[in-house]
């Protein structure tokens, strides 16, 4: 879980001092919670897994010591291809995908400039806030779930 260019082909992973993530012992559905080193009480994901293809789970720990997941990578090939960032209101219930689908949950998808590797979507790209396909429906029932039990590292 690292950076661009974090992922060593000959190691099989990302060096450990290359990692931008710690992982919580819990796991929803076997998919890592990860919390962004140095700055816990911020979320983003990682542009590159150390497994092929999984899921991380993007949290943030809360004023309250609890911890929040908000958001869920995609990656294909050790690489970032999508996210989806969710909404939630004052009860912790979702807020499905609307029209514009900023202040509401939303998938963006991730690309890779061939030219020099990095992984990355344009912010604010209005266009980018794309419906949640439903596969994923079952795990953000999960995370709310998470969410409402209110747990702590």
């Amino acid at each position: 879980m690292g950076g661009n260019y974090s992922y060593n082909k000959a190691l099989g992973g990302v060096p450990e001092n290359k990692r931008t993530h710690d992982e919580l012992n819990t796991r929803i559905d076997g998919h890592k919670i990860l919390l962004q080193k140095g700055s816990d009480n911020r979320v983003k994901i990682p542009m590159n897994s150390n497994s092929e293809s999984p899921i991380y789970l993007g949290a943030h720990r809360k004023e309250d010591g609890t911890i929040e997941i908000t958001t869920f990578g995609v990656y294909e090939k050790h690489k970032c291809v999508g996210q989806v960032d969710l909404k939630f209101d004052a009860k912790g219930d979702l807020i499905p995908f609307a029209n514009n689908g900023e202040s509401s949950s939303h998938f963006h998808k991730f690309t890779e400039d061939k030219a020099t590797g990095l992984v990355s979507r344009k912010s604010g790209q209005k266009d980018n806030h794309l419906p949640i396909d439903s596969k994923y429906n079952k795990l953000i029932q999960k995370i709310v779930e998470y969410n409402k039990a209110k747990h702590k590292k």
